[in-house]
Parts: C-alpha cells; sequence; structure tokens
C-alpha cells in the first residue's frame, strides 16, 4: 500500500511539472510574439505622449454630474482619437477622477497583430462592442487581475462569444405548433465564465434565452458586478443561493488548482468617471446600454465541477466554456460534469486553445465517450483572429 501510495505521489509531480513546464514555453513563445513585432520596421513607435481626446465630453459631463471633482483634462493613452480606430495603438482611456484604465475593445480588432491573452490584463475594464456594425450593443466589463486567470478576459472567450451570436439558429430551442416553428426560452449555462463576457454578450444579442455564468465561489462578486454593470435589474435573476456555497470546499476537479487572491473589487466611481466609462454624456444615458432590449434574461452563480448538488438548476439546452482546459487538473471531470448538465437534446460549445496538448486530447476523448457527436469547428468567423482557438461542439448523450 506505501509503494502505491509513493507512486501516486511520484506521478503527480512529474504532472505538475509537466503543467509548469507547459505554461512557460507559453510564456516565451508569447514574448516572442513581441519582440518580432516591436523589430518589425514597418510599424513605427509611437510617442510616449498622452493625448487630449474627448475633451467636449468631458466639459458636458462636468456640467450635469452630481459630482463636485475637478480636474483639468481627460487623456488617453492612444494617438487617435474614437473616429480613427485603424491607428497601430489599442484606444486605451483614463478615467479622469480614480485613473483607472478602460480598453476601448474595438480600436483593437481593427489592427490585432499577434495573440496574446495578457496583452489587456492591466486594464480595470473593457469596453466591448456585442454584435455588428449595423446593430452594436455593448458591454464593460470589470476586469481583476488579483482574481488570477478567472478574472481576465480570453480570446476563447471572445471567439466564443461572436460565434454564439453569429449561429444562433443551430442551437435555439424551438417547438413546431401547426406547422409553425415557435421559438421557447433557451435555457444556457457558462462553465468557468470568470468575467462572464461570453455569456452576457449573448444575452444582450439574443432573444429568448435564460443565461446562467457560472465559476468558483471566488469568482461570484465580480461575475456579480458585470451583471449589475450591463443589465436592468428586471433582466437579472436574483441567486438565492449564495450562502450555501463557499470557498473551503470548491469541488474535486478544483481541489488542486492555485487558489486566487481575494476580490478586492473595483473602486467605486463617481458619476464622472461613469459617465466616460460609459461613454456618454449624462449619468441618464447609463440605463439605455444597461436596457437590453431583447427579451433575455441572465444570473451568475456557483457552479462547481463534479459536485452535483450545483446541478439541481439542470438540465440546460446549451452548455458553453470558453478555454476551460487551459490549467485543468482533471480534463475527465469536465466531462462527466457537462454530461450531467445535458438532456438528451442538448448542444455543447466550447471554445479551446490548443496549448497543454495532452490534456487537451484526454478531454476530447472523455466528450467522445459521452456523447455520440463531437465535432471541431476550425472556421469560426470571430472577429478576432487566433488561428489557435477552435470550437468544440457536442450533441447526443450515449
Amino acid at each position: 500500500m506505501a509503494d502505491i501510495f509513493i507512486e501516486n505521489m511520484m506521478n503527480r509531480g512529474e504532472y505538475f511539472r509537466f503543467l509548469r513546464q507547459m505554461e512557460k514555453e507559453d510564456e516565451e513563445e508569447r514574448r516572442k510574439n513581441e519582440f518580432e513585432y516591436l523589430q518589425d520596421e514597418s510599424i513605427k513607435k509611437q510617442d510616449d505622449k498622452l493625448s487630449v481626446t474627448n475633451l467636449d465630453l468631458v466639459k458636458d459631463t462636468l456640467v450635469s454630474s452630481k459630482s463636485h471633482h475637478t480636474f483639468d483634462t481627460y487623456v488617453s493613452t492612444s494617438t487617435s482619437d474614437r473616429s480613427s480606430l485603424h491607428n497601430v495603438d489599442d484606444k486605451v482611456d483614463l478615467l479622469p477622477i480614480s485613473k483607472q484604465k478602460v480598453l476601448r475593445y474595438d480600436s483593437y480588432l481593427y489592427h490585432q497583430r499577434y495573440s496574446d491573452d495578457y496583452k489587456h490584463c492591466n486594464c480595470d475594464y473593457v469596453d466591448y462592442p456585442v454584435g455588428d456594425n449595423s446593430n452594436t450593443k455593448r458591454l464593460i466589463v470589470e476586469q481583476q487581475r488579483s482574481l488570477g486567470k478567472g478574472g481576465l478576459i480570453w480570446d476563447a472567450g471572445v471567439v466564443l462569444a461572436d460565434y454564439m451570436v453569429m449561429n444562433e439558429k443551430e442551437w435555439k430551442m424551438t417547438v413546431s405548433t401547426d406547422s409553425k416553428e415557435e421559438v421557447n426560452m433557451t435555457r444556457m449555462v457558462e462553465l468557468g465564465a470568470g468575467t462572464g463576457l461570453t455569456g452576457m454578450a449573448i444575452a444582450k444579442a439574443v432573444d429568448d434565452t435564460e443565461v446562467t455564468i457560472t465559476d468558483l465561489q471566488e469568482l461570484l462578486p465580480l461575475m456579480q458586478r458585470n451583471v449589475e454593470r450591463n443589465f436592468d435589474t428586471s433582466l437579472v435573476i436574483e441567486n438565492d443561493d449564495v450562502s450555501s456555497n463557499t470557498d473551503n470546499d470548491r469541488g474535486e476537479a478544483a481541489r488542486d488548482i492555485p487558489r486566487c487572491s481575494s476580490d478586492k473589487g473595483t473602486l467605486e466611481l463617481c458619476s464622472t468617471d461613469e459617465c466616460v466609462l460609459y461613454d456618454v454624456f449624462d449619468e441618464d444615458d447609463i440605463p439605455s446600454i444597461k436596457n437590453n432590449s431583447s427579451t433575455s434574461k441572465i444570473k451568475a452563480s456557483v457552479l462547481r465541477w463534479g459536485v452535483p448538488d450545483d446541478y439541481k438548476d439542470g438540465p440546460y439546452d446549451v452548455i458553453i466554456g470558453g478555454d476551460v482546459v487551459a490549467s485543468l487538473y482533471d480534463p475527465r471531470s469536465l466531462a462527466k460534469t457537462i454530461y450531467d448538465l445535458c438532456h438528451d437534446h442538448s448542444h455543447v460549445y466550447l471554445s479551446l486553445n490548443r496549448r497543454l496538448v495532452e490534456i487537451l486530447l484526454e478531454f476530447q476523448d472523455a466528450m467522445k465517450d459521452l456523447f455520440y457527436v463531437v465535432d471541431e469547428i476550425i472556421e469560426h468567423g470571430s472577429r478576432r483572429r487566433n488561428t489557435n482557438v477552435f470550437i468544440l461542439h457536442a450533441m447526443g448523450k450515449r
């Protein structure tokens, strides 16, 4: 018995060393790509000077603001204004009072040069456009770097959001009555939601969907703040089971994943900062951004992989997840959790990054054991161009 225990511990140590080596190689590749970009003579380095932008907006905001704060100018780290997004710089605005950074993600989409999930990790907020140019809605997504990877926006989540919005006819639940197709409310759950960007984008852009974004207890406050920041209270389903989920029991699948720092929360913004954050002239204009104008609703909740007590709201019509196996120690537990959350006609969509190949293959094998259909979608059509990201689609419980 002792020999078996020692052998298991040695195998476990070897596995952890493998994960650390893969993470190190990931970081080295990222640095190499960044170095090659900086050496490209066709791209001239921009001046470090800060440029004044949206000054008229700030002046008008100050007039109507209930805040008594004063400041000289509202500055941006970009050298171009909002009307010139083709500049090679990202448009990162600095809130005038709190000095927090806001990335205007549409500017990044115009010039995206290389893939790096940590490129914008120092931005406190991301202003993310949802939908196409003819019907663009917006999400203001807070990031919390102190929460680790879960507190940041990842390429895979952006890719999945775009795909689900563009291809809603694939997964919307419908019923036929007298040869007429009618739409039912589709129930969707997002696993490992982190900031909640993917699920929130779907709830913003797609009608008749009830979206539940989930993660560990430590990510719940961030998800709830982002939901409140982007949706009218009438569209938010209250979570009545927060107290029963504690960070002491994170589930077997997350048992060995390092714990993140406690959520520090964002600084409370004055009305002037909020107007600049939402890019509006007056506080009274903010509710119009939160008002979804669709019939979808949203909820933030705790769901621990491998803990059946957390599955009580299932089964769901659609299960989604972005990069949920990036640092996973137990891929088969995730596959079983997905299976348990499905009914016979559920769809599963997972956007995955081709890193940690052995873990990814183990996860795909586990999914093939549990579902009749497991397909890779390579041409996802997302605005975020990342050739390493693909979408895994599964359906048909065995």
